[in-house]
Order: C-alpha cells, then sequence, then structure tokens
C-alpha cells in the first residue's frame, strides 16, 4: 500500500492515526489527574555482552530497570556494524523493553538520577 510520490513509504491506515491519538488523550488525562506524565513510547537497551564475559553488568542492569519502571522484556539478539576497514562485526547483546508509560515528575527525577 505505497503512497505514489512517498519515495515507496507505506502509507499509515487511518485507524491506526486515531487509536494513536485516543491513546495520547487518554494518557494526557491520566498525566493531569496523576499531577505527573505518561509516554506511550516504549524505550530500548541494547547491552553488549562483551562476548559473555560482562553477563553480570547486564544483569545488573537488567534488574535495576525492573525495579524503576516496573518490568521489562528481555531478548538476546545480534548486533552488527561496518567497521572502519569495511569488514562487518556482529556481537551477542541483550536488547531490554520497557514500556513505563505514566510518572511524577518527582520519580521522573529520581529515575534520570545517576546512581
Amino acid at each position: 500500500m505505497a503512497n505514489p510520490g512517498s519515495g515507496g513509504m507505506a502509507e499509515e491506515p487511518e485507524f491506526f492515526g486515531r487509536t494513536r491519538d485516543a491513546l495520547e488523550r487518554w494518557l494526557e488525562r491520566v498525566a493531569r489527574s496523576a499531577g505527573g506524565e505518561c509516554y506511550a513510547d516504549v524505550v530500548k537497551f541494547y547491552l553488549p555482552t562483551c562476548n559473555g564475559k560482562c553477563r553480570d553488568a547486564v544483569d545488573e542492569f537488567i534488574d535495576k530497570i525492573n525495579r524503576l519502571f516496573g518490568g521489562s522484556t528481555n531478548y538476546d539478539a545480534l548486533g552488527c556494524w561496518i567497521s572502519e576497514g569495511g569488514g562487518l562485526i556482529c556481537e551477542p547483546v541483550v536488547v531490554v523493553e520497557s514500556a513505563h508509560h505514566c510518572t511524577s515528575p518527582e520519580e521522573a527525577e529520581e529515575k534520570a538520577a545517576p546512581s
């Protein structure tokens, strides 16, 4: 369902726009009633595992995210990039996703503070 003249980008069905707008209005009402902010997005972190050598640090990070945001979804993946020399380099990573939607200004400051 590509839009002619859009460079091959697919046109977003009207349903998705209406659904997103309704979700954003609902989150704004929740935020106002709670005196804070709400977000409809998911935060993702890509953590290198140092080929398994720093798994303890990854597990510690996951624990902290779960405590801060109330939960997460984690999965193993392969992170790849092109080196300066033009070669492909890949290493195991853990992807950590969290969907923390509403927070007060105080909680936001606490979460942003370095530990």
